[in-house]
């Protein structure tokens, strides 16, 4: 359409806009339709260099015009990694939800309830960690290693998450329900036993109350009679005729 150079940057253009696109659809449909706005305004720049390009070319003969094909040629560019940074911001928004998800739910269900009825909660946490590291790494270049990071994440792991998230998500209220029936039931059989303790206590100090009243304590000790100074203390074996 324009010459094969320009021609290629379209096509890579087209093919980043898409992808972002269905990154941008698929967090939204995790986030409850919540609008992924980061991703949203990098498409919404991209848009803009697309327009600017367009305007040049309908107006210009770039075939001729070495400065204005210049000009077309960092519009796609821009376009083009305005794009990617798209689909990076999409699934930083979709992680980063899904993590709070799975926080929030650990609070209200427990760790232990949550591994009991989801086996693969556990490591599918791992899995998120990982990412979370690709991520970190990634930053240290934010052009084709970045998006090289990117793409591997948006893989079989980053689905296994997601899957997992679908289905905590469908029955989260009923996990939460059976942990809260199992807190109340937790909660009452220990008050039950500190009853039980409390009465054991009372009865046993009743016991003791008793017995002390009744001189009858089990811990008494023997006490001397008191020394009298006044009186002398007279062995009859030894004594004589008065």
């Amino acid at each position: 359409m324009l010459d094969p150079e320009l021609d290629r940057s379209l096509v890579g253009l087209i093919t980043q806009w898409n992808i972002a696109e269905q990154r941008i659809k698929r967090a939204e449909q995790v986030r409850g339709n919540e609008i992924v706005a980061a991703a949203i305004f990098e498409l919404r720049y991209a848009g803009r260099k697309i327009i600017d390009s367009i305007e040049i070319v309908l107006n210009f003969d770039i075939a001729n015009d070495t400065e204005k094909r210049s000009r077309v040629a960092n519009y796609l560019a821009d376009a083009t990694e305005d794009c990617v940074k798209s689909k990076h911001d999409a699934i930083d928004a979709m992680l980063n939800f899904v993590t709070s998800w799975f926080d929030e739910l650990e609070k209200k269900v427990g760790p232990k309830r949550l591994h009991e009825t989801f086996p693969d909660y556990l490591e599918v946490l791992g899995l998120i960690s990982g990412i979370q590291e690709q991520i970190a790494e990634s930053r240290s270049d934010r052009n084709k290693l970045r998006d090289a990071i990117y793409n591997r994440i948006d893989g079989d792991d980053y689905e296994r998450i997601l899957k997992l998230f679908v289905i905590m998500k469908s029955s989260s209220e009923r996990v939460a329900l059976i942990a809260r029936k199992e807190r109340q039931k937790e909660n009452t059989d220990r008050n039950w036993k500190l009853t039980m303790l409390l009465v054991a206590l009372s009865g046993w100090a009743t016991l003791l109350i008793n017995q002390y009243r009744n001189n009858s304590f089990p811990f008494t000790v023997e006490q001397e009679a008191p020394y009298n100074s006044g009186q002398r203390s007279i062995n009859p074996s030894k004594s004589g005729p008065l």
